[in-house]
């Protein structure tokens, strides 16, 4: 193990640093159960390690973004309860909704569990963001206006434009 200093990589852009993701960070999904049942270790040793990561580098930036696939494994939850705030992404369209919503739903009881054990999963903010947003797609726009009826300010105003 290294600390994350040495796996930051600087960009060419100022100011915007990157720490690349790899193989190795399966090994968190099967080290660590492997651990807790080896060890006897409450969870709360899985769900601080990103945490106790990004301890030594948080002085150095305003933002951290840590981008986590939509699953619910060891290392998604771990970020999360790293997290201070949450941006969700998601397609406009009906089946991307509802896949979201379905997983928001099981997040939110694996979070109860965290929470019980421990976990940070109190946030400073939660948005979402749509992605590949076609403003002249009429499906598109109706499901836009969807999300905005259901979570309000909570959506982004600006969504990511499909280029």
């Amino acid at each position: 193990r290294r600390p994350m200093s040495e796996l930051i990589r600087k960009t060419n852009f100022p100011g915007l640093d990157i720490v690349p993701g790899n193989i190795e960070l399966s090994e968190f999904e099967y080290e660590t159960p492997r651990f807790l049942a080896s060890s006897g270790q409450a969870g709360a040793i899985f769900f601080s390690r990103v945490d106790a990561a990004l301890e030594d580098v948080q002085d150095n930036y305003d933002v951290v973004i840590i981008d986590c696939p939509p699953q619910l494994g060891y290392l998604t939850m771990s970020a999360v309860c790293a997290a201070t705030g949450l941006l969700i992404t998601v397609h406009p369209q009906m089946l991307d909704v509802m896949s979201m919503c379905q997983f928001l739903l099981m997040m939110s009881d694996v979070m109860t569990h965290l929470r019980n054990a421990g976990g940070n999963v109190s946030y400073n903010w939660v948005r979402y963001l749509m992605t590949r947003f076609e403003p002249s797609d009429a499906p598109q726009t109706n499901m836009a206006g969807f999300m905005r009826s259901l979570f309000g300010d909570h959506v982004l105003k600006f969504p990511m434009l499909k280029s």
